[in-house]
């Protein structure tokens, strides 16, 4: 399997369809461009920044008239973002599996994939997360139980249960991922999707190690530059915030506003091209693309 291939053209693909992007957005929750006021803020001690101090915060009643509402929009925000983020999960996988295939790729076409497979990612994730949270469950009490018996056998099943819980994380992660694919590119039922998802893990267990390997990777390197590109970003503005009379606040302000759009941007990129990955590594895992052969040499005639 070429992983450079799949990388590059995870990336491509996500580059040459930019309506993509709107998709990822909401699968990979944005880039941070935020303005870090610390270097030129408040560091601790008692004073406090932009003309604060203990003593108001002491004394400060909250005041429900404007916390419930701000709670319910932030909550009505939230639960928005979910419901999009279910949808352009399936959206996401059937424009990249289009446009590898040689289909006709439309952002409404994959919209109305992403509105047909809603509930079955919605049950999907259901059923992972109660067998992640079952299975923790089960890990720390035996944990406890451990410890309790005694500190030495606490230990050794420390040294026997992260290896297996960090096996059983990238188990179930990796079979998520491809059940997912499956039941957009196959149609197929929540229970069909897992199913499948098992038995490709089970028959490419390696390939599975090195495309999670490379993911990772790739999201730990995007995340470095990400935080690089905000501390660049956001210096000029702290810079004003500190040498001019405008104060923190404008500051803050002026950085959340102008970093916020090419925040969605580069979120929106990085959303669909991570996407993308494990979409084309599925399609190679049931199609393997073939190498390229050499011509036959020409035979003297006669």
């Amino acid at each position: 399997m070429d992983y450079s291939r799949i990388i590059h053209e995870s990336f491509r693909i996500a580059w040459e369809h930019k309506s993509l992007w709107i998709f990822g957005v909401f699968v990979s929750g944005g880039a941070a461009f935020n303005f870090d006021p610390t270097p030129f803020g408040w560091e601790g001690g008692e004073d406090l920044p932009w003309g604060l101090s203990p003593g108001m915060l002491e004394n400060w009643q909250p005041s429900w008239e404007v916390i419930l509402p701000l709670v319910a929009l932030v909550g009505s925000i939230v639960l928005l973002s979910i419901i999009l983020s279910f949808i352009a999960y399936p959206a996401l996988i059937d424009g990249a599996n289009k446009i590898k295939r040689g289909g006709v790729y439309t952002f409404s076409s994959s919209f109305s994939a992403g509105l047909d497979f809603f509930f079955r990612f919605v049950g999907l994730t259901i059923v992972f997360a109660v067998v992640t949270v079952v299975a923790t469950l089960i890990t720390v009490l035996l944990a406890i139980g451990a410890f309790k018996v005694s500190p030495i056998l606490g230990g050794l099943y420390l040294v026997v249960a992260i290896p297996v819980a960090i096996a059983g994380m990238f188990s179930t992660t990796t079979v998520y991922y491809l059940a997912e694919r499956v039941i957009v590119l196959r149609n197929a039922t929540i229970g069909d999707g897992i199913s499948e998802g098992i038995l490709l893990l089970r028959q490419n267990v390696v390939p599975c190690i090195l495309i999670a390997l490379i993911s990772i990777g790739l999201a730990l390197g995007i995340a470095i530059v990400t935080f690089v590109a905000s501390l660049l970003f956001s210096i000029p503005f702290a810079a004003i915030g500190a040498l001019s009379g405008l104060g923190l606040i404008p500051a803050i302000l002026m950085s959340v506003l102008i970093g916020l759009p090419l925040s969605i941007v580069v979120g929106g990129y990085v959303g669909a091209s991570m996407t993308n990955l494990y979409t084309l590594f599925y399609i190679e895992l049931v199609e393997p693309s073939k190498p390229l052969s050499s011509p036959a040499p020409l035979q003297p005639a006669g």
